[in-house]
């Protein structure tokens, strides 16, 4: 199996092959990535921006890059995720037509390992969101939720 992500701005962002990241692709340059950050910050609340911002330099400090996967999406982007594994193909990936995201208040978090961001369980530690999150405080963690576990998820209450 091979997943390809491509990002708003027409970089590839992953390839995820066989449960290992493909180095086929060029990584993200450190421009790149600190760009699409401050842009989809842009897009969300203020406060939950500043707290993100804090969560990355944490990162930073412990020798991790953050990249910013989604941040504010649409009320149409919700109603196509919530149709997943319900009316439309594939597995169902959240349980809310009322996501934060849509509201600005929740960001999606990946970690980038070789200039590419994954979310690949098991290339990274991805209790450290949580960690960086209780940090920080203020926010929810996906790590925490009963269901549907969404390590990448933070969101403000």
């Amino acid at each position: 199996m091979e997943i390809l992500i491509v990002g708003l701005m027409g970089y590839l962002l992953y390839q995820y092959s066989n449960s290992t990241l493909s180095s086929k692709y060029s990584p993200l340059s450190l421009f790149q990535i600190n760009q699409n950050n401050e842009i989809k910050l842009a897009q969300v609340n203020s406060r939950l921006a500043a707290k993100i911002r804090q969560i990355i330099a944490l990162a930073n400090q412990e020798g991790y890059l953050l990249y910013i996967d989604e941040a504010y999406r649409t009320q149409a982007v919700q109603q196509e995720y919530y149709a997943r594994g319900r009316t439309t193909p594939g597995d169902i990936i959240t349980n809310t037509l009322n996501s934060k995201h849509t509201q600005g208040k929740a960001v999606d978090l990946m970690p980038v390992i070789n200039g590419i961001p994954t979310n690949n369980l098991a290339a990274f530690d991805w209790q450290l969101i949580g960690k960086w999150a209780r940090q920080v405080g203020g926010l929810t963690w996906g790590g925490n939720w009963k269901s549907l576990k969404d390590y990448r998820h933070l969101e403000l209450p």
